[in-house]
């Protein structure tokens, strides 16, 4: 009976996954959300959306696998207020720059997410070392900074080699 309820909704394995990844998503844009309401800092939004990849590692991998596979994830996902939050900091959707640095930071945290492991591995580490994480999660966060202090000055900086954070 229950298989039955769940083809009745999802006639589908790929519509099940779209159903999941729809709901992960929003279930991760609305925490990263209430993170910027109350704080009214971007980068503590990205900080919380990092960490949600880092509880819900899945929902990075099926991302970053049906993008790998061609899939449209965004049609899978609908709109993702997290991306719009992230524009809108960075200058708006009329910038070219706003939009590509928001891109930067959606492929450094799902990068980060999903490569983590694979990544201390090679490095002779513990898959659960997380010194990298932390890394990563400065990383994102002072990009996501530097690029929001930079639409606020109206130009956006260009991506540091050095790593190094204005």
């Amino acid at each position: 009976m229950t298989t039955g309820l769940v083809h009745h909704y999802f006639p589908s394995k790929d519509a099940l996954i779209a159903g999941t990844l729809r709901s992960m998503s929003m279930e991760m844009a609305g925490s990263a959300a209430a993170v910027f309401e109350t704080t009214g800092d971007i980068a503590a939004a990205a900080r919380d959306v990092w960490r949600f990849g880092q509880v819900r590692p899945a929902f990075m991998m099926i991302v970053v696998s049906w993008s790998l596979e061609g899939r449209d994830v965004s049609q899978a996902m609908g709109n993702h207020p997290f991306i719009e939050m992230l524009v809108v900091a960075f200058g708006g959707q009329q910038s070219d720059d706003a939009v590509t640095a928001a891109g930067v930071v959606v492929t450094m945290i799902l990068g980060a997410s999903v490569l983590r492991v694979a990544v201390n591995r090679g490095l002779g580490r513990e898959p659960g070392d997380q010194r990298l994480a932390a890394a990563f999660e400065d990383a994102i966060s002072g990009y996501v900074q530097d690029a929001s202090t930079a639409a606020e000055a109206g130009r956006l900086p260009a991506p540091k080699r050095n790593g190094e954070h204005s």
